[in-house]
This record gives structure tokens, sequence and C-alpha cells, in this order.
């Protein structure tokens, strides 16, 4: 990874979002594969944790935020994709859908780490509900625990909010 080098673009890309920022790029060179024994489409990762799309479902923050002393906001799990409506959790059973006319694919749940804990806001350690102890007591699978999906996209597009989410298969 290295910096863009271009001053007028930090200061554009600062002025837009109200806060001091830098433009970086990943070279061309760098190589980041998605888990290739789930990805058969040699999908590759640039700046993202560990897949492309992070997909969570507001009813499923809405669950757990009942199980905690103090409610957490979606920033807390850095998600690029968040659905509004259903049921919590839904999402554990879909292989396949779509958001507008692009295709996504489900590949597998999101196994929580220890950011979840962290205030995005503050960088202070979560005081009073510790969300990730909590979705180790009921959303546990492999000593992980697990929130939201990783997914991958397939095709050319733009998203919009309000676009519409349509399960296209299930597990």
């Amino acid at each position: 990874m290295g910096l863009a080098r271009h001053p007028e673009a930090d200061e554009w890309m600062a002025e837009a979002l109200g806060r001091p920022c830098r433009l970086v790029y990943m070279s061309d060179m760098v190589r980041r594969d998605v888990e290739p024994e789930l990805n058969p489409e040699g999908q590759l990762v640039s700046f993202a944790d560990a897949y492309p799309f992070l997909l969570i479902g507001e009813a499923a923050l809405a669950d757990l935020n009942t199980r905690l002393a103090q409610p957490v906001h979606m920033n807390r799990f850095r998600p690029n994709l968040v659905f509004g409506g259903g049921v919590a959790y839904e999402d554990d059973n879909w292989a396949e859908f779509q958001i507008g006319t692009l295709p996504f694919r489900a590949v597998r749940g999101c196994g929580r780490c220890v950011l979840t804990t962290i205030d995005q806001q503050t960088a202070t350690k979560n005081p009073v509900g510790d969300p990730l102890r909590t979705l180790f007591n009921y959303r546990q699978v492999d000593n992980n625990a697990m929130f939201g999906q990783n997914v991958t996209g397939h095709g050319l597009g733009r998203l919009r909010v309000g676009d519409a989410l349509t399960v296209l298969s299930t597990k």
C-alpha cells in the first residue's frame, strides 16, 4: 500500500469528509485472495479485512442491543452493506441475493474480533457492555462470535441507498 502523494486530492477528500485524511492506493502488485476454498470465482480483496463486502441486517443489531447494557451503533461492526426490515439473522441462510440489479453471494458468517468492543468515535473500549462477549453467549460457531455475512459481488454497477434487496436462493 502506498500514498497517492497528491496533496490536492487529500485536501479535496478532507473537505468533502469534514476531517483530515489522505488518499492511499494499493499497488497492482499486491494480491489478497479471498479464501480460495470458499471463493471459486477467484475474487480479490484490497482494503477490506477479509471479503469485499460485509452484510448486516438492522434487525440483528436491534436484537443484539436488547441484550447489552448500553446499545452500540452499527459502525462498531464496520459493514459496507446494511439492510432494513426482515427478521434478525435471517441472512445466515442466504446463499445468493441481489441489491438493485447487482448479484451477490453470501460466502460465510463473519467471525467477530475485539474491534467490536471499541467505540469508533472515541477509540475507547466499551465501558458498559461488551458486544463480543454477548455474541459469544448466543451466536457462537467454532469458537467464533458470529455477526453478519461475508459476501462477494458479481458484476459491475452502482448501489444506491434504498435499493431493494431480493433473496435469490438459500443455503
